[in-house]
This record gives structure tokens, C-alpha cells and sequence, in this order.
């Protein structure tokens, strides 16, 4: 049939035409209001640290200006004063493309998401198609899976070079847009080698678990005191030796087994190899006092 643009007839054939963010077409007497997306466009931002100073530490921040432009998806954002790191343990190590650790210095609700200080750009260098991470967070929430993380797709420059396309996303970590458990008595932990006692030796936060000798790092507290520490590895051994004992009555009144298998599935189904090590492997329990498995974490290398 005839198509016009703004009254004018457009000819067959390859047509280059640029829309605002919505048109109306209309069909005989109706007439549609469309939103046009931008399937193509990809959020920026631009980090300039203070100094042109380089970012090489994962425990020391540098200073530095921000600026997203959110593409007309999302609203833009500017900010001095913010800071910056590299995040990761083999990531950070072994690959070129470096991941980082931003934090603001108010919170802000960035590309959409909902406000919060504590951000991550994640690089994703083992996975060129840059979509495991992504899938496996979209798969996690159609699974019903609490506080998985959101996906954006950024491209960044750093000090006037462009360095990648990176995944933003949440640190994880407690708090109410994030892993959301109680401040008193909630426990955020990560069964991770690179965490744990034998690679983090000067670490006060981690422990090898009493029955499975797994590696444990407690993410949350923060800055936990010796005796919060040992309640929680005698807490976790109480958890393990259920398991051992097959006792699973009383398993599933300490344990969310629901959780653990659809946490097995996406490891399955990602073929994802941290597993085994562990490494990034998460869990939680808050006020009912029931370990949940999550959030899901790491599967570049899936």
C-alpha cells in the first residue's frame, strides 16, 4: 500500500527516515500513537577520574566526575565527586578488560534503576557474545527468584578512551532495592575460593565451613566482629550437617529448597564452571531465619 511520512509519499526501496520518540499512524480513519525504539541505541558514560589518575587498585577508590547519557531511554546524569575501582579477583588479574566498582557520592536512580550509591560495570571479557551474564539475571527473574540483579548495556570511556561495552548492574549487597534482609539478624554469604581463608588469608571475614570445608565469605554485616563471625559459621554447620544426615524435615525448615533447585537448574543450564571451585555462589537468610540460595552471580565463563 501508500505510506506517507509527515504528508509526504515515501518511495519503495531502502528509505533512511529519523523519528522523534513517537509517531501516529493512521489506518483508513484511525489513527495510532506508536512509541519508537531504539532498538540500536546503547546507553554511555563517561568516567574522567580527578588528575587523569589511573585506576589500579580493587581497595583503594579514585576520585572522579561521571557523566550517562541515557540515550532518550533513560534520563541523563552528571555528577562530580564520585569514585571509582576495579572489582573481581581472576577478572582483574588475567584480562585486559578491567571491571569496576563505582560509588556515588549521593544516590541516584541511574538508567532507570532504582537509587542507590553502590553500582558495577561489569566487563564480561570470557564471554563475546556479552549475554550470559544478562540471560542467566532474566532467566533468574522469571523463575521468581529474589533480588536479581537488572541488566543495562553501557558503552564507556574512561579519561577520553574508550574502553568497551560493559554490563551496569547492582552491587550486590542489603538494602531495600537490593538484597533486602533484615538489618539485625539478616546474612548475606559467598561461598567463593577467592573470598575464603586459603587465598584471603588476611581476611576477618571469612571461614572454612565445619562439615564440607567450603569457603565462606560474609558479605553482610559489614566489618563483622569475631563473635558475629563464629555465631554465624556455628549457624552454617547446623545447615550442613542436616544436610548430611538427610534429615530433610528439618532441612526445609532452615533451608528454601525451592531456591536451591532452581539455583542448580541455572547452573546446569549454563553449564556454569564457578560452581565447582565455588566461586560466586550467594546466599542469604534474614528474619525467618531460612537460608535462601541467590542472588545468581558470574556467568561469563558459563
Amino acid at each position: 500500500g501508500k505510506v506517507t511520512l509527515n504528508g509526504t509519499a515515501l518511495a519503495s526501496g531502502s528509505t533512511k527516515v529519523s523519528f522523534p520518540d513517537t509517531c501516529t499512524v493512521k489506518f483508513g480513519d484511525s489513527a495510532v500513537v506508536f512509541r519508537v525504539h531504539r532498538a540500536y541505541a546503547i546507553s554511555t558514560i563517561e568516567i574522567t577520574t580527578d588528575g587523569g589518575a589511573s585506576i589500579t587498585s580493587k581497595t583503594d577508590y579514585v576520585t572522579c566526575s561521571i557523566k550517562f547519557d541515557g540515550k532518550n531511554m533513560y534520563a541523563d546524569y552528571s555528577a562530580s565527586g564520585a569514585k571509582i575501582r576495579l572489582r573481581g579477583n581472576s577478572t582483574i588479574t588475567y584480562y585486559n578488560k578491567k571491571p569496576y566498582r563505582i560509588k556515588l557520592g549521593a544516590k541516584a536512580a541511574l538508567l532507570g534503576l532504582a537509587a542507590n550509591k553502590d553500582w558495577v560495570l561489569l566487563a564480561n571479557y570470557r564471554d563475546p557474545t556479552n549475554f550470559m551474564n544478562a540471560v542467566t539475571f532474566d532467566m533468574a527473574r522469571y523463575m521468581g527468584m529474589p533480588y536479581t540483579n537488572s541488566n543495562r548495556f553501557v558503552e564507556v570511556t574512561v579519561n577520553g578512551t574508550y574502553v568497551g561495552m560493559y554490563q551496569f548492574t547492582e552491587q550486590i549487597e542489603q538494602g531495600e532495592s537490593r538484597v533486602n534482609i533484615d538489618k539485625a539478624s539478616g546474612v548475606l554469604l559467598n561461598l567463593d575460593l577467592d573470598d575464603g581463608p586459603d587465598l584471603a588469608p588476611s581476611a576477618t571475614d571469612n571461614f572454612t565451613s565445619t562439615v564440607y570445608s567450603l569457603p565462606v565469605c560474609v558479605k553482610y554485616p559489614e566489618d563483622v566482629t569475631a563473635a558475629k563471625l563464629d555465631s554465624v559459621k556455628t549457624d552454617f554447620a547446623e545447615l550442613e550437617t542436616l544436610i548430611k544426615n538427610g534429615d530433610y524435615t528439618a532441612l526445609s525448615k532452615r533451608l528454601d529448597i525451592t531456591s536451591l533447585i532452581n539455583f542448580l537448574i541455572i547452573q546446569e543450564l549454563t553449564r556454569n564452571v564457578e560452581l565447582v571451585s565455588p566461586r560466586s555462589m550467594y546466599m542469604y537468610k534474614s528474619s525467618d531465619n531460612v537460608y535462601h540460595f541467590g542472588p545468581v552471580w558470574d556467568f561469563d565463563g558459563g
